[in-house]
């Protein structure tokens, strides 16, 4: 998080001559502060609650769900539909998949996009005074709400496939380690109480196994 809020807004500074016609720079660095806060708040936290996996996972959701929260308002302060930041919702569900596992990333996609397409909705009846292009029509809209949900569902989708496989194949290769390590024992045990002396060669004649006889 911190990271990306600093390549964000590093690169905001960066082009300021060509941002700041779009958005007004005191609110984007507004959200600089705003961002970089839960960040160093959650920081001094992590050494403090229970390494119960329970707490621990709440503790992840709370972070995530503040996130989506975060990139809505900023979304909100920077034109709505016409923001340049509703990419940012695809990150956090990148990032509760991987946190949170499926569920997790599911449950970010359907908060975040609930959440844009009511702010969206909101702004085209004018019930929340944010203005945008008069030449967008209602099918603009729909259209981009569509996009946006579709495109968090897919991303809640693929990085809970690849976080699912990628912990099954951990477990399985813990699995054939510990395996491996029971007949590495059974070896070992066999092979010290043969009463013969015993050793073993590999294919260039080095002893690579033998016994105390």
């Amino acid at each position: 998080r911190l990271l990306f809020i600093t390549l964000l807004f590093g690169s905001i500074s960066f082009f300021d001559l060509q941002i700041k016609q779009f958005y007004r720079m005191h609110i984007l660095y507004l959200f600089l502060l705003i961002f970089y806060s839960p960040s160093v708040i959650y920081i001094f936290l992590l050494s403090r609650i229970s390494d119960n996996i329970t707490t621990q996972r709440l503790f992840a959701y709370i972070q995530l769900i503040i996130d989506v929260l975060s990139v809505i308002l900023l979304i909100i302060l920077t034109g709505g539909i016409e923001s340049w930041f509703s990419f940012l919702l695809i990150l956090v569900t990148l990032a509760g998949s991987i946190v949170l596992g499926k569920r997790g990333g599911y449950l970010l996609a359907t908060l975040g996009g609930i959440l844009y397409g009511l702010t969206v909705d909101l702004q085209f009846y004018k019930i929340i005074p944010i203005h945008f292009n008069p030449a967008l029509e209602v099918k603009d809209f729909f259209y981009n709400i569509f996009i946006n949900i579709t495109g968090l569902y897919l991303t809640a989708y693929l990085m809970g496939y690849l976080v699912s496989r990628l912990e099954k194949t951990s477990e399985s290769l813990q699995e054939k380690d510990v395996d491996l390590r029971e007949l590495s024992r059974f070896h070992v045990e066999v092979i010290e109480n043969v009463p013969s002396g015993l050793f073993t060669l590999d294919a260039f004649g080095k002893i690579i196994l033998f016994n105390r006889a």
